[in-house]
């Protein structure tokens, strides 16, 4: 859905949003090895996908979850908004 990667200073950075059927959230949180989500979204970490022109969806804490482990190297930033509807929205910022 979106997709950006950009390296400098010797950082690799990786920002992607997708969307995926709310059936498979749960296979997703075993998949990607992630063992715990919080409700909300970090403040800082609303900024990370300013580019997307979809970080209005992150607002609030309403139909949001976040990764815990995002503060862990390699720093991977992961949030899970519930729009209500079929699909859940991920949003994902890796730094390397």
């Amino acid at each position: 859905m979106w997709y950006q990667h950009d390296t400098r200073f010797r950082e690799s950075t990786s920002v992607a949003v997708v969307d995926i059927p709310s059936e498979s959230v749960a296979e997703f949180k075993r998949l990607s090895g992630f063992a715990q989500f919080a409700p909300g979204v970090p403040t800082p970490w609303k900024s990370y996908w300013v580019a997307t022109g979809m970080n209005d969806l992150l607002t609030t804490d309403a139909g949001n979850e976040h990764s815990v482990e995002g503060y862990r190297d390699p720093r991977r930033y992961v949030v899970l908004h519930d729009g209500g509807d079929a699909k859940r929205r991920i949003f994902v910022h890796t730094d390397c």
